[in-house]
């Protein structure tokens, strides 16, 4: 078991520069959808203009071609802001603009696999500990705090993550639990 959580430590190490450079990959795509977007919307407002100023010259026919321009060109960037906001989705959250919006559906088949809330550097290690925690309270229900974290520091170091300080795996489970309980209110 432990080796297991120790395999998928170094996949999301080796993942997280690529989720960073992820979204960098597609502003460029984002940039042209949203410029192609507010020309629409212009286009829009000037067939707008157009049919307030000549409505009494047209008839029947010319009436419900300009609405129905008017209304492709509005569903055209509907379309558009559906593709801008479902490629947003396919971003890490923590790699997204404030103006940024992600779409109403999450997007189950990703460009990366990184499934942890956060991107920093550490992240992969705590996920490890809180991993390794786990399994260790699950198999081991009455093994005292200070032995579990010992083991951990143990364990993260044969893997080959480098050592850490028991006290600061207890640290970091202690405020990673604290965070849990709120969440649960």
């Amino acid at each position: 078991m432990a080796f297991r959580v120790l395999r998928t430590y170094h996949q999301r190490t080796s993942e997280l520069p690529s989720v960073k450079l992820f979204p960098k990959k597609y502003r460029p795509i984002l940039t042209k959808l949203r410029n192609s977007r507010k020309s629409l919307d212009s286009a829009t407002e000037a067939v707008r203009d157009s049919v307030a100023r000549i409505w009494d010259l047209l008839g029947p026919d010319e009436k419900q071609l300009l609405h129905d321009s008017r209304r492709l060109l509005e569903e055209l960037a509907a379309r558009l802001q559906d593709k801008d906001r479902t490629l947003v989705s396919s971003f890490h959250p923590d790699t997204r603009l404030k103006s940024d919006k992600p779409g109403k559906w999450e997007i189950l088949i990703k460009d990366y696999a990184y499934e942890l809330d956060s991107l920093n550097v550490a992240a992969p290690a705590h996920a490890v500990w809180e991993e390794l925690e786990s399994l260790l309270l699950t198999e081991f229900p009455d093994l005292a705090g200070k032995a579990r974290y010992a083991i951990i520091a143990h364990l993260v170091a044969a893997g080959g993550l480098g050592w850490a300080e028991p006290t600061t795996i207890k640290k970091h489970l202690a405020i990673r639990s604290s965070k849990n309980k709120v969440a649960e209110f």
